[in-house]
């Protein structure tokens, strides 16, 4: 919990009976400050240049800073700080907060050895994942490696090239259900999580969704809200907050134990018992050879069912929000499509992409206005890191604010705006590619940064690349309208509580069939 300052009355009035023990507690914080300078002064020649901000107090350092809103303060701190700044969360916790792509580049991916691991932080390794199991905050270990390896294998571009057919029919039943609704009020979030899930579940368990109202998909999408009820009580508290509440964490454990991770391994159990090729049964091969366990499957498949849906659908609802907003950035998505359907009498190809840039541009510059997090998952220094001089200590939090980074002027210029023709003239790389190449060409970073980019990276383009050239072929986006029949203004500022990211707000939007 964060301790609130005391307001100005509670200092000022007094209390005869309690004065002796104002008096010592005075006296306490007084040495304990005292202490606290001095202690922290024995770096202070190696830290000088990495600012911090300016309050923090001895035993909670700067999370008193931090109750009314973390993510506008940090960005407050960011703006005024610049690119890389340090917080003292309180009892020794250390962080670095960077805003600067080319900081978090020279930080993250060149000293990317020294940053793989993540930071303990009691829900997540205790209670989530099991003790630090799984995929995503597992440090590296022989068993992580060979996890991680098979996912690679599974969601790299030559083999996602063997499930196009699968991808494609997703994209073309999700178009599907948008038009059924004849250009009425649609909320898009189901059925995007259903085409989501559909290849995590095909490829990962061997097991195939229905429709919207498939039973098994319908446990899902209860378990993932439930699940994000927990996150979204302190989205912002659970970034910095090591430990939260015991009451908050005992039902947080109580809906991991007795309902999530059931349903994982009853899921597990029925697709081993299908007998069919997927992720479950190799990672089960791995735990047969003694590598991993029982647990750590079932804490990477909780993992990878949260990443390729929520994610995945955080990002769409943003593209299909924003392009409503700009009807003429649809319109030229729309000419590209149609040129490339008359001169070739089918559809693109993700392969093809060279031939549909501004669809491309357009995609990246929608994930740059509005990237799906705040923050990027937390790096760890598991050793003093010598960065420009200056040393980040063994065990420092290292987190890239993802709204500075999309916004930075070192990339992109007017960063507010949102402009698809800034990555016109560019190569069309994928971003992939990009997550692992030159800094200066990274058009987003909500992947991740060196050893921990996301593995599913191509995977999450690839979907939205079917899903928009198949949109833009056969309707347009319009703002959903009011009882009164009238547009109800995009709302681009407003976000979700329901989510592990950060999508906006829900919203209805109207898929209108071109004509």
């Amino acid at each position: 919990m964060i301790v609130a300052a005391p307001s100005w009355n509670s200092l000022t009035t007094w209390h005869p009976a309690k004065a002796g023990a104002l008096t010592a507690a005075a006296s306490f914080v007084a040495l304990a400050a005292i202490l606290y300078r001095q202690l922290s002064s024995s770096n202070k020649d190696q830290e000088d240049s990495i600012p911090s901000p300016e309050g923090s107090l001895p035993f909670i350092g700067h999370l008193w800073k931090l109750r009314k809103g973390a993510v506008k303060k940090c960005l407050q701190w960011q703006d005024e700080l610049g690119p890389i700044y340090r917080l003292n969360l309180g009892m020794g916790k250390k962080w670095v907060i960077i805003g600067s792509p080319t900081v978090a580049h020279e930080i993250l991916v060149a000293n990317g050895s020294m940053t793989a691991v993540r930071p303990y932080q009691r829900p997540i390794h205790d209670i989530l994942t099991l003790g630090g199991k799984g995929v995503a905050f597992a440090d590296p270990s022989k068993g992580w490696r060979m996890m991680r390896s098979a996912l690679h294998a599974l969601v790299n571009p030559k083999n996602l090239e063997k499930y196009s057919t699968l991808l494609d029919k997703d994209a073309d039943d999700l178009i599907g259900y948008f038009l059924s609704h004849n250009g009425g009020n649609v909320n898009p979030e189901l059925a995007l999580m259903r085409t989501a899930l559909n290849f995590v579940l095909i490829t990962c368990f061997a097991i195939n969704l229905g429709t919207l109202d498939d039973p098994l998909f319908r446990r899902i999408s209860i378990s993932v809200e439930e699940a994000a009820s927990f996150v979204g009580v302190s989205k912002e508290a659970r970034t910095f907050l090591p430990i939260l509440g015991n009451k908050f964490q005992e039902r947080f454990k109580d809906y991991i134990n007795n309902r999530h991770h059931p349903l994982l391994r009853e899921m597990m159990a029925q697709s081993m018992d299908t007998g069919k090729e997927c992720l479950v049964r190799t990672y089960h091969e791995l735990r047969d050879d003694g590598i991993i366990d029982d647990d750590d499957i079932v804490v990477a498949m909780t993992e990878i069912m949260t990443a390729g849906s929520d994610t995945t659908v955080a990002t769409m609802l943003w593209q299909l929000l924003i392009l409503a907003k700009y009807p003429e950035v649809q319109a030229k998505m729309q000419a590209e499509v149609d040129e490339f359907v008359k001169k070739h009498d089918r559809l693109p190809t993700f392969a093809e992409r060279e031939a549909m840039p501004y669809t491309i541009a357009a995609q990246k510059e929608c994930i740059r206005f509005r990237p799906t997090s705040y923050f990027g998952l937390p790096h760890a220094a598991d050793r003093d890191i010598v960065w420009r001089g200056n040393i980040i200590e063994k065990g420092t939090t290292i987190v890239g604010n993802m709204r500075a980074l999309h916004t930075s002027t070192e990339l992109f210029e007017d960063p507010e705006e949102f402009k698809p023709e800034r990555f016109l003239g560019r190569p069309a790389t994928t971003m992939f590619s990009e997550a692992n190449g030159n800094v200066q060409d990274r058009t987003n970073f909500i992947f991740g940064f060196g050893r921990r980019t996301c593995p599913g990276i191509h995977l999450a383009e690839l979907q939205m690349f079917n899903i928009f050239v198949r949109l833009f072929q056969k309707c347009t986006i319009m703002p959903g309208l009011d009882d009164n029949g009238q547009p109800i203004p995009i709302d681009l500022e407003s976000l979700s509580s329901r989510s592990f990211v950060s999508p906006p707000a829900p919203y209805q939007v109207r898929f209108v069939p071109r004509v």
